[in-house]
């Protein structure tokens, strides 16, 4: 069958239809649309995926929760030996130097005198000793300082403070006194791993 078209030729073209671009233009935007939502939705799917594990997560950090627990107070306790037999690795070490210290601050201490601290101030060099106790008199108090000073132990000792208390109808001064240790040695801590002796 044979089709002639009578239509004049201005309403011809117009009735050509979308050109070759334009179909191409429409079908490479479709394209892009349809590939945009397969990427949305692998998206969500990851997501969703994400929070799961998310979720799974934290039950088990719930479910493990006293066992963690367990385990940090055990690591504090750990911290806590280990730091209490390093003090007395060096107080072993230092055995005849702390006993022999101690006997001549106990010699040195004068009547109606008492001590109530004894602490060590660590540095490199001659560490410094912090004392505290209270006397019924300062000549006590000043005794006591001289005598130490005297010993071959301390030196440089000096009075940080002293206050007077009154405590049940009886005067008493506190006080603090400090000094330089002399003839101590510092222990030099061995590496850990490290053993004693040739292997």
């Amino acid at each position: 069958m044979i089709k002639i078209n009578l239509l004049p030729r201005g309403l011809r073209e117009e009735r050509k239809g979308l050109s070759r671009g334009t179909i191409y233009l429409i079908v490479g935007w479709v394209g892009v649309v349809l590939i945009l939502f397969g990427l949305l939705q692998y998206e969500k799917f990851r997501l969703g995926k994400i929070e799961k594990n998310i979720a799974a997560a934290e039950m088990e950090t719930r479910r493990l929760a006293p066992q963690i627990k367990v385990v940090e107070n055990l690591e504090k306790l750990r911290a806590q030996v280990e730091k209490r037999m390093e003090a007395i690795d060096k107080l072993d070490k230092n055995r005849a130097y702390w006993i022999d210290l101690l006997e001549k601050l106990s010699a040195a201490v004068p009547d109606n005198l008492w001590l109530t601290s004894f602490k060590e101030v660590e540095s490199d060099q001659n560490p410094q000793v912090i004392i505290e106790g209270e006397s019924y008199s300062l000549n006590n108090l000043a005794t006591l300082m001289l005598r130490l000073d005297r010993t071959a132990f301390f030196d440089g000792v000096e009075l940080n403070w002293v206050k007077q208390v009154q405590e049940k109808k009886r005067k008493t001064f506190s006080f603090q006194v400090a000094g330089n240790l002399k003839g101590w040695k510092p222990i030099t801590p061995q590496p850990k791993g490290e053993k004693k002796g040739k292997g």
